[in-house]
């Protein structure tokens, strides 16, 4: 179990930098410590993140399809990058 002080917490800047520092600060080390402990669960973490979070982001858009349709294609460049960092990893 990991325990977070919020209280000393304070996120500021863009929305991009504030999504950033989430990641850093409680999602990541969250991922590292179940993956640790329990692979499959960290599995099931990362999974719910990222389900929320879409859910999330299609909810607050007028256009749901136009919404679907830019996470489907962030997942799929996202996809492509890992599968190529992936690649040039074994090569090395």
């Amino acid at each position: 179990m990991i325990d977070l002080n919020l209280q000393a917490l304070k996120l500021e800047g863009t929305p991009e930098e504030i999504a950033e520092q989430i990641f850093q600060k409680f999602i990541g080390p969250m991922f590292d410590h179940l993956r640790k402990t329990d692979p499959e669960m960290a599995l099931r973490f990362g999974f719910c993140v990222a389900g929320n979070a879409n859910a999330c982001y299609m909810n607050s858009c007028s256009d749901v399809e136009k919404a679907r349709s830019l996470i489907c294609e962030s997942t799929n460049l996202m996809a492509a990058d890992i599968k190529s960092s992936r690649k040039k990893v074994k090569k090395s």
